[in-house]
């Protein structure tokens, strides 16, 4: 039997890899920021913005295409 386990070792897979994408967006902390006027009359349109302070760049809303 060359398939032994095939069925068990694909949901333990799928498991694992579901666990993990929950786990990475929980510390991804993206945020939408709605536009607003500066006091010196400078009018911010609204964007996306990481929120979570670790400063990493592959989780930073530009990065991942929010601001596009």
């Amino acid at each position: 039997m060359r398939n032994k386990g095939g069925i068990m070792g694909k949901v333990l897979f799928l498991t694992v890899a579901m666990l993990f994408v929950f786990v990475a967006q929980g510390f991804c902390e993206i945020k939408y920021i709605g536009g607003y006027t500066k006091t010196d009359g400078t009018y911010v349109s609204g964007h996306f913005k990481d929120t979570s302070g670790d400063g990493v760049k592959w989780n930073n809303a530009n990065e991942l295409g929010y601001n596009k």
